[in-house]
């Protein structure tokens, strides 16, 4: 089984960022340091040769792959910055947040400057308080029900482009996630890009599962990615991303 190469190092993020030609960047990357510092209270610590990471998350998969990777990080990539977690964004704070692209579990940001540092902050906050709705839906390290109790029903999903990827969620939200992005998502091209479809999710999910808008983002990203692995939806090729019903 292949082994994670992104590992914490011993070089200085203070070096990592003295070696960044780009003068905006290094700016941008001391600002990055000091928001996720206060986030988390965890030191910048080098992972891998180009990400700076806060915390540490040991996640393990269905599969058995497992690995540890940083709660909140960044990297200073060539078109833009790339902030890294494996919680999701908090889909109602991300139309505030300015300029912007996502991915999974990755924000695509080209300078500060483009974005609403008090909205960034947030979103930061968010995502390392949704790390504890991961871990209880991870079906590894999700606690057990209490004796007595029926255990709750489970779905395999998986992501497309990686098929060591095995994981087992509840049903409840999963079903209902996957009811409201088949409804927002159009049943042919030009579908949404992932920000339009989630920001349109939140009306469409009972609140019962998510109260407040919150743990939709992770829930989001996970059902959006099982639904292309299997089919059903459609990544449009062309920048940005786009995705419509199959």
């Amino acid at each position: 089984m292949a082994e994670n190469k992104t590992k914490p190092t011993s070089v200085t993020p203070t070096m990592f960022i003295a070696s960044q030609l780009d003068e905006r960047v290094r700016s941008d990357c001391d600002a990055l340091v000091s928001m996720m510092q206060a986030v988390t209270n965890a030191p910048a610590v080098m992972w891998g040769a180009s990400i700076i990471g806060f915390g540490a998350y040991h996640y393990k998969y269905a599969s058995g792959r497992e690995g540890d990777m940083p709660r909140l990080g960044f990297s200073p990539r060539k078109s833009a910055f790339t902030l890294y977690t494996m919680s999701g964004w908090d889909v109602t704070l991300l139309p505030k947040l300015g300029k912007h692209t996502v991915g999974t579990g990755c924000l695509y940001i080209k300078k500060l400057s483009d974005v609403n540092a008090g909205v960034l902050q947030d979103l930061l906050k968010r995502s390392l308080e949704g790390y504890a709705a991961l871990e209880a839906a991870n079906a590894e390290i999700a606690p057990k029900p209490a004796s007595g109790k029926t255990k709750p029903k489970k779905i395999d999903v998986c992501k497309p482009n990686d098929p060591s990827y095995a994981a087992s969620v509840d049903a409840k939200p999963y079903q209902a996630m996957k009811k409201a992005l088949l409804k927002a998502l159009p049943k042919k091209s030009p579908g949404l890009t992932q920000t339009d479809l989630f920001a349109e999710l939140v009306p469409h999910l009972p609140r019962k599962l998510f109260p407040g808008g919150r743990l939709v983002s992770w829930w989001a990203q996970c059902v959006h990615a099982d639904l292309e692995a299997r089919g059903i939806t459609v990544k449009e090729s062309g920048r940005p991303a786009r995705w419509h019903q199959a």
